[in-house]
C-alpha cells in the first residue's frame, strides 16, 4: 500500500528508503493544498462550521457517508450498491481498531490477537494498550495468503490451553458472550472479530 510506504529517491543509480521511522505517508501523497481550501470552505459556513466544530453524529458526517457509499460503489461495483449504514467515519485507522477492541474484545477472554506478519506496526501499540500485550500471534503467509494450516493448529493449541485454564466466559459482565470472539483476526486491511 503506497500510502504507508517510506518515501524513495534515486541515490547514485539505485532507489534508496529515506530514513523514515514513523512510517508516516510520504509527502508527496498528502494534498495540503486541497486540505487548507476544503477546511477554510468548511468555517466559512456557519451552519456547517460549528457542528464540525463539535461532537458529530457517532458514525459520522451523513453528507460524508453518503458520498463515501457512492464512491465505492461506483469505484468498486459490488453485486448490491454500498449502502452509507455501512460507513463509520473515525479519526483514522488506529482510533478505528481500539473502538472495535474496546466493543467487542475481552482482554481476559479473548484468546489471540492473530496478525498476519508483516503487519502495519502503529497497530501493535493499540493491542497493547488494550490489553492483548502478551496475545498477539503473528501469522505466515504463503503463495495463497494466509498459511491456513499453521492458523488452525495454532488456534487448537490456544482453546485446548483455555479450556485447560477454564477460560470460558468473560470477565465483564458488559459484554454478550453470544458477540464476544475467542480469538480476533487482522490482515493487511481491516481487523476481523
Amino acid at each position: 500500500m503506497h500510502y504507508f510506504a517510506c518515501p524513495f529517491r534515486k541515490w547514485r543509480g539505485r532507489l534508496r528508503v529515506l530514513a523514515n521511522d514513523n512510517r508516516w505517508p510520504n509527502l508527496s501523497l498528502l494534498p495540503i493544498p486541497l486540505l487548507d481550501k476544503a477546511a477554510h470552505h468548511v468555517l466559512q459556513q456557519k451552519p456547517v462550521a460549528y457542528p464540525a466544530m463539535c461532537y458529530g453524529p457517532d458514525a459520522g458526517d451523513p453528507r460524508l457517508r453518503s458520498n463515501m457509499a457512492q464512491w465505492l460503489t461506483n469505484f468498486y461495483r459490488p453485486a448490491d450498491p454500498v449502502s452509507e449504514e455501512r460507513i463509520c467515519i473515525t479519526g483514522g485507522a488506529s482510533q478505528n481498531l481500539a473502538c472495535l477492541l474496546q466493543d467487542f474484545t475481552d482482554p481476559l477472554y479473548t484468546r489471540n490477537v492473530w496478525i498476519v506478519a508483516p503487519a502495519y506496526m502503529l497497530a501493535f501499540r493499540i493491542f497493547e494498550d488494550a490489553g492483548f500485550h502478551k496475545k498477539l500471534r503473528a501469522v505466515p503467509e504463503d503463495g495463497q495468503g494466509i498459511d491456513m494450516d499453521y492458523l488452525r493448529s495454532q488456534i487448537r493449541t490456544s482453546e485446548d490451553e483455555a479450556k485447560t485454564a477454564n477460560n470460558n466466559e468473560p470477565v465483564s459482565g458488559a459484554f454478550d458472550v453470544s458477540k464476544m470472539p475467542y480469538h480476533a483476526f487482522t490482515c493487511r486491511g481491516p481487523i476481523a472479530i
